[in-house]
């Protein structure tokens, strides 16, 4: 943009109105900042329950190895830090301490019973190394399927399952090597109790009483669950009917319609767009014109910070306005409740069909739901499809339903008058070339310039686009001037 201003005339003014940079930004920062936060919280989690800040370093120094190893394995698979990965990785946070947890707390019982540190470390593992890799791979093999998912979800999935296989098994790895290691260092035997001692009273003193009532929760939770335990060991019969029931009861949600289904969620960015179809027939210039009035309706509304029109393109009838909205902190409605007022403006001009679409987080059809009537009879087909339509707009969640004419655009049938023509000696082809020539224009030549791109040389008749087809009709033909072409007054 700064290269463009430099170069450009003084009178040119430039303007960014659609920049999907910000929202891709915003998106791996909020992501980043998610992935963040647990690894805090997961400290202080394991700060209050182990109560030794040694015992709790080792065990979070599991979580930037292990991604550190998962960089280098996704920078071997051409894996990029995108929403997808990194939300794996914000999602494996938890998962990445399991396997250390577990062989530091068993490795910490060890010096207890006299062992020397390396013994300690090596039995405490081994003890519990079964464990550690049952647990590792029923996560492994629970999200390794996602990764070969067929069609486009799998494009998506295929980054997210491979990142978490490989995180849980470099986790393991981890405790099986680093954990230990560390363990050997700092769990001396003879300071185990003193090192205890020490953090509790350290953890104690910035938190005063809350330490104590901690403990004293624990023990009473502990006391709550072994009764309960001796209550469903008591009552088995119970137990199994109640997870029958709760088995039955969740599969039950998704065909009773409990829970609704949808491709990709919608994403509540700053900007949304609308495409404008008017009546079919109608040319270039009355649609800008009609944008042009849904333009300036939509910049009067508080929350719109620009707009970008275009008009035209395959259709003259039709047309594309991209919306941009100010920050989500200065506005008091949502993405979609500005659509929803667009949509409202835009049934207020006549002719105009307009709807609104927000952004998807993976893509999609713009158009959710599409039915399409098929049949030989255009006036059945006519009639069938205005009683969908009705049956549609009338079910409660749907919005933008509009029915695609099934006339398509009218065109104009050009009959040669022989009598007139063939005394001039013109042929069907010369006249079909003469009317493109003056209502669309030809390519007669090309302007070059040293170091610059071609220019066409199009001739058109004046006027032709606001021309009747009895004013097209009427033109006088002459004889052609050379083979391929006719000229036209």
């Amino acid at each position: 943009m700064v290269r463009l201003k430099r170069s450009a005339p003084r009178s040119m003014s430039f303007s960014v109105t659609n920049d999907r940079s910000r929202f891709t930004k915003g998106s791996i920062e909020s992501v980043q900042t998610a992935l963040a936060i647990p690894v805090i919280i997961c400290g202080l989690v394991l700060l209050f329950f182990l109560q030794a800040w040694r015992t709790t370093v080792i065990v979070l120094l599991s979580i930037p190895t292990s991604m550190l190893s998962t960089f280098f394995a996704m920078y071997l698979l051409g894996f990029s830090l995108n929403n997808i990965s990194l939300i794996a990785l914000a999602l494996l946070v938890g998962i990445l301490v399991d396997d250390s947890i577990v062989v530091l707390e068993n490795i910490h019982r060890h010096p207890k019973m006299g062992e020397e540190p390396l013994l300690a470390s090596v039995n405490g593992r081994n003890e519990i190394g079964v464990a550690a890799i049952a647990i590792t791979l029923t996560d492994a093999v629970v999200f390794a399927p996602i990764a070969f998912v067929p069609g486009i979800l799998g494009q998506f999935l295929r980054e997210f399952g491979l990142t978490v296989v490989i995180a849980t098994l470099f986790s393991l790895f981890i405790s099986f090597t680093l954990v230990p290691l560390l363990a050997v260092h700092w769990l001396k035997p003879e300071k185990v109790d003193e090192i205890n001692r020490s953090s509790r009273r350290k953890l104690t003193v910035p938190f005063h009483g809350f330490v104590p009532a901690w403990d004293a929760g624990l023990a009473g939770l502990q006391v709550f669950y072994q009764q309960v335990l001796s209550w469903s060991l008591a009552h088995r019969p119970i137990l199994v009917m109640i997870g029958v029931v709760s088995l039955g009861s969740a599969l039950a949600f998704i065909p009773l319609h409990l829970v609704g289904t949808e491709y990709a969620p919608i994403e509540y960015d700053r900007q949304f767009n609308i495409r404008v179809r008017m009546p079919p027939g109608t040319s270039l210039l009355g649609t800008d014109v009609a944008m042009a009035d849904l333009e300036n309706r939509l910049m009067l509304l508080p929350e719109v910070d620009g707009v970008f029109s275009s008009v035209g393109g395959q259709r003259s009838d039709s047309g594309r306005i991209g919306i941009q909205l100010i920050d989500k902190s200065d506005r008091d409605r949502s993405s979609l409740e500005v659509a929803e007022e667009a949509r409202r403006i835009g049934r207020t001009i006549p002719g105009m069909i307009a709807t609104a679409s927000v952004s998807r987080s993976i893509g999609g059809s713009r158009n959710p739901l599409n039915i399409r009537i098929l049949g030989d009879d255009l006036e059945s087909l006519d009639g069938i499809a205005s009683q969908v339509l009705d049956i549609v707009r009338s079910t409660p969640g749907t919005t933008d339903v509009r029915l695609e004419e099934l006339s398509g655009v009218p065109e104009l049938v050009a009959e040669a008058d022989r009598s007139r023509v063939a005394p001039l000696g013109i042929s069907s082809a010369d006249l079909a070339r003469g009317l493109r020539t003056a209502v669309t224009g030809s390519v007669v030549g090309r302007l070059e310039r040293p170091g610059e791109r071609h220019s066409d040389i199009r001739v058109k008749l004046d006027g032709a686009e606001t021309m009747t087809p009895d004013q097209l009709g009427a033109l006088p033909i002459y004889a052609p001037l050379t083979d391929s072409m006719v000229r036209l007054d």
